[in-house]
């Protein structure tokens, strides 16, 4: 029943993605962005912004790039648009099972109270890496979820998890402040087990540096925080 309901509520959404248009305000950026890492590799110089020519490309969203390029590459617009069809799914039905696995026995209950959340993601449904890294936010939610009330095993696959995360968005900054959040709430509860809680966060943390950019894969998502908005690439400058 769970999982039916997860699905069912995932298709429904990823169905009502198609029905918009593709056109994303920068996606042909991400589109030439991901043929310029494939071709030339990481730290290739822009050739796509007038005023960061001979910059290093930035690597902090290559995973996604590629993957929304492999979409392309492989059935062009179509491809592009299943990109989007199987994010909205991912993200939605991911969603609805983190909510259904806490009420498990009130189903329709636990759909109900996820669905302003879930029509919240409406405007992150574009055809773009965020997406990905907001499927991603989904997972660890399930991950979180099933998580409690367990050992400190349970949260270990967030740290593969993050890992994934650093390379397809900055929005994976959020996830490792959850796992932080997490793994302090239960070393409250259970004091014996802070090391191994402590572990955790230390790794998920050291996880979101296993990108191409290492260090600097955190500069992205705070630059976002501390000055907002920021619409256009140019400011990688």
């Amino acid at each position: 029943m769970t999982v039916a309901l997860a699905l069912l509520v995932g298709g429904a959404f990823a169905f009502l993605s198609t029905l918009d248009p593709v056109g994303d305000a920068d996606l042909f950026w991400h589109l030439g962005t991901a043929h310029d890492i494939a071709v030339r590799g990481w730290g290739a110089p822009d050739t796509l912004s007038w005023t960061a020519a001979g910059v290093p490309v930035a690597t902090d969203q290559w995973l996604g790039q590629r993957i929304l390029g492999a979409a392309f590459d492989l059935a062009g617009w179509r491809g592009v648009l299943a990109f989007r069809a199987a994010g909205a799914f991912a993200l939605t039905g991911l969603a609805a099972y983190a909510a259904l696995s806490v009420r498990p026995t009130a189903p329709l209950l636990a759909v109900a109270a996820a669905l302003p959340g879930i029509l919240l993601t409406r405007s992150i449904t574009t055809e773009r890496p965020q997406l990905i890294g907001f499927a991603c936010f989904a997972l660890l939610l399930v991950v979180l979820c099933r998580a409690r009330g367990r050992g400190p095993r349970a949260l270990i696959w967030a740290v593969p998890l993050i890992a994934v995360w650093a390379n397809v968005h900055g929005s994976f900054a959020l996830g490792v402040g959850l796992v932080f959040i997490a793994c302090c709430e239960r070393t409250v509860s259970d004091r014996r087990a802070w090391f191994p809680y402590a572990a955790i966060a230390a790794a998920a943390f050291a996880a979101s540096l296993l990108t191409p950019a290492g260090a600097g894969t955190w500069t992205a998502p705070g630059l976002h925080l501390t000055a907002p908005p920021r619409e256009i690439q140019e400011w990688a400058v």
